[in-house]
């Protein structure tokens, strides 16, 4: 331990990313788990899929800030839009 401040919660020493992921028992390696795992989601997604996130980015994403305005807020808006314009057509 002690090489990253994130290293303490764990105890195990491994990488700072991780963080409190392997406490929670999960695949201490795969930190992209993230804690979504607990809730019976995709392992993967990660906690941002809670904020709509891609879940690759897991919690250092949360922490950048920029990336999760900049990217996936926006895909998911326009993927929307799609959804309507099919329905649209639908009712055509």
């Amino acid at each position: 331990m002690g090489m990253m401040g994130m290293m303490g919660m764990m105890g195990m020493g491994m990488m700072g990313m991780m963080g409190m992921m392997e406490m929670m028992g999960m695949m201490g390696m795969m930190w992209m788990m993230g804690m979504m795992e607990m809730m019976g989601v995709m392992g993967m997604m990660g906690v941002m899929e809670m904020i709509g996130m891609m879940g690759m980015m897991g919690m250092m994403e949360m922490m950048m800030g920029d990336d999760v305005d900049d990217g996936d807020d926006g895909d998911d808006g326009d993927d929307g839009g799609g959804d309507g314009d099919d329905g649209d057509d639908g009712m055509g």
